[in-house]
């Protein structure tokens, strides 16, 4: 099945020639999505522009996070946001289980109690939502050396019952002898959200220069890598007191439009000018708003320096699905340079 997108929004100028040509020639990767949404909803245009083949979909199933104190009763340990709604138009494609793993879960817990209920629940939706078991599973989770042990023995406890993955941060392939390799057949690596939330005077979604202080021709990793890219927008705010929250999407045009409530300092970010709303958060006079987007050539530049590696690369999967922004991007323009 082909995925029809529109590309109503970004008409890329680049000159790609120079860029490309510093970019190793490899096979054709295959190229997939992340759905993370609670509701899947039909959001494929009949009118929109064919793009390469797109079979799979990788759907968020739920969190695993801790909303109780845990007793002697209770962990406290459940499932959050779980996927409620599928569209029948999915049943077309090839799904992937997604779930997220909040890293303090994994601290001090009855690991083989938690991959338990994973798996009856993975199995659970998916025979609710799709009619079948499904025997692949992506687990995404933060983790870090302090938790290693313990996310490794729950991927041993999962992987007798799936064809298993889990996603990698850049650091833990440029640190992989201190942080492990992990016990899956594949990872993800995750090239989104690399930056530094905090720093307004750049792109945190992704940018070639921090990629390129983690990844060199060099580098290698011992297990296949797909690769994640990002296809979506954000807002970041910081207060006074430097607390930073983050918000779906963008509205560029607001922000321009809104002289009172909102001054200029330079691209993409505002100071508060007077007391309002925006999407529901308050924002206080001195309140700092970055407006950050997916770049394009950022993308293929960030992806050159993982293809120029030795990192042995699988597919590649955008994250994510989601009409408000991916109906705005040339998906196939990014595909043909990658």
């Amino acid at each position: 099945m082909y995925i029809k997108l529109k590309t109503t929004y970004l008409i890329l100028v680049i000159v790609w020639t120079g860029l490309l040509s510093s970019c190793k020639q490899a096979e054709k990767h295959s190229y997939s999505f992340y759905h993370w949404k609670s509701k899947a909803q039909n959001i494929f245009s009949e009118g929109g522009i064919k793009t390469s083949d797109i079979h799979k979909i990788y759907m968020h199933y739920f969190d695993v996070t801790q909303i109780n104190t845990p007793d002697r009763w209770d962990d406290g340990i459940y499932p959050v946001y779980p996927l409620t709604r599928v569209d029948s138009v999915y049943k077309n494609f090839e799904i992937v289980p997604v779930v997220f793993i909040v890293n303090k879960v994994l601290e001090d817990a009855n690991i083989d109690h938690i991959a338990d209920k994973i798996h009856k629940l993975v199995d659970e939706i998916s025979k609710h939502h799709f009619g079948k078991m499904i025997n692949e599973l992506q687990i995404d989770c933060d983790w870090n050396t302090s938790t290693r042990y313990n996310f490794f023995k729950l991927l041993q406890s999962l992987k007798k019952h799936y064809q298993l993955s889990c996603t990698i941060r850049l650091h833990q392939v440029k640190y992989k002898s201190k942080t492990g390799l992990p016990p899956v057949d594949k990872g993800v690596l995750m090239l989104y959200n690399v930056g530094d939330l905090s720093d307004f005077s750049s792109n945190s979604i992704l940018t070639q220069k921090i990629v390129a202080q983690y990844i060199n021709k060099d580098t290698d990793y011992p297990i296949p890598l797909d690769v994640a890219l990002p296809l979506f927008s954000q807002t970041v705010l910081k207060n006074k007191d430097g607390e930073i929250k983050i918000i779906k999407g963008t509205n560029q045009q607001l922000f321009k439009n809104d002289n009172i409530h909102f001054e200029s300092l330079h691209s993409r970010v505002y100071k508060v000018a007077k007391d309002t709303l925006y999407k529901g958060f308050y924002l206080s006079v001195d309140d700092q708003v970055k407006l950050e987007e997916s770049n394009p050539e950022e993308i293929i530049k960030s992806f050159c320096e993982i293809n120029n590696s030795n990192i042995n690369i699988g597919e590649v999967i955008f994250y994510h699905l989601d009409s408000s922004f991916v109906t705005q991007n040339s998906v196939d323009e990014i595909i043909s340079h990658l």
